[in-house]
């Protein structure tokens, strides 16, 4: 997939990394974060980063691209986020998010002990078809899920599993210690249960049934 010329806003884009490296490529990328800190820091590296919450950003163009990295997990109103995303795009434009995917194999494997369900920041849970039914009612088509991955270091992970399943995480504490520090620094490509979906933006009318997302 390649992604259509012109403007990218990256939703919840914390201190700019992703946006640096889009710029570094060539791209016209700016971005959008409710963090004054990360926001700071963001500009403070030359990045052009707007500081409102979703809810109150007017773009004063609209996008080829928009990215939120996740971010609709967070959110009280997914339903209005992406209507709000689909005011922002042109038409044909393209949105990408990557969220938790309540179906995977690894939240059906952990259960409640899911380090995913993570109350109060996550709100709202999807499946592929849910999230496809809320994108297609936002005025999006061409709606294609797949598995994503997540670069974690041991430490961070052992950290994550200290809220959600304190048995594992004293159980790979017990090991960590003869873990090599380098490898327990490392960052690697782990599968955590979320999904990457890319979805177009239709010229037509959205759709007038709404649906939701499961709430935590």
């Amino acid at each position: 997939m390649r992604a259509p010329p012109g403007p990218w806003l990256e939703v919840g884009c914390a201190t700019g990394a992703l946006l640096a490296a889009a710029r570094r490529a060539g791209f016209n990328a700016e971005g959008l974060d409710v963090s004054a800190f990360s926001v700071a820091r963001a500009r403070a590296e030359g990045l052009i980063v707007h500081h409102r919450a979703v809810e109150d950003f007017v773009p004063m163009q609209r996008y080829a691209v928009v990215a939120a990295f996740d971010v609709i997990e967070h959110l009280p109103d997914p339903i209005a986020f992406v209507e709000r995303v689909g005011t922002w795009l042109e038409p044909g434009g393209l949105f990408v998010l990557t969220l938790p995917n309540a179906a995977s194999a690894l939240a059906v494997l952990m259960g409640r002990f899911w380090f995913q369900y993570w109350v109060p920041d996550h709100v709202h849970y999807f499946a592929p078809t849910t999230i496809g039914r809320l994108l297609a009612h936002g005025g999006f088509e061409r709606v294609a899920t797949r598995s994503a991955r997540k670069a974690l270091t041991l430490n961070y992970a052992v950290e994550r599993l200290r809220v959600s399943n304190p048995r594992q995480a004293r159980l790979l504490s017990v090991i960590m210690p003869v873990v090599p520090r380098r490898l327990r620094m490392r960052a690697w490509p782990v599968p955590v249960g979320e999904m990457l979906v890319t979805a177009w933006r239709r010229a037509a009318a959205p759709a007038r049934d709404a649906p939701s997302g499961r709430r935590a």
